[in-house]
């Protein structure tokens, strides 16, 4: 962010591979937006986990670990 001199908070942040490293990596990342001013939400809302078998979404069966329940997006906040 220094090189382009803009704030972490105002990106958008993606993740192809929503394992362990990539969930951690993740909200490392929406903790320093927490620190730049954003709510919980508002920094966790700025973060798309893809895997293997695309978006993590709430809606999706194949998804039983807690680790993904606050970075997944709900369907109302798909951009189509």
């Amino acid at each position: 962010m220094r090189i382009t001199n803009q704030n972490l908070k105002n990106q958008r942040v993606f993740f192809f591979g929503a394992g362990s490293a990539g969930i951690g990596i993740a909200n490392i990342i929406a903790s320093a937006m927490q620190l730049e001013g954003l709510s919980p939400e508002q920094a966790r809302s700025r973060i798309w986990l893809f895997n293997s078998k695309g978006l993590i979404e709430n809606t999706r069966q194949d998804l039983s670990d807690q680790l993904y329940s606050l970075l997944a997006k709900s369907r109302s906040q798909l951009p189509i």
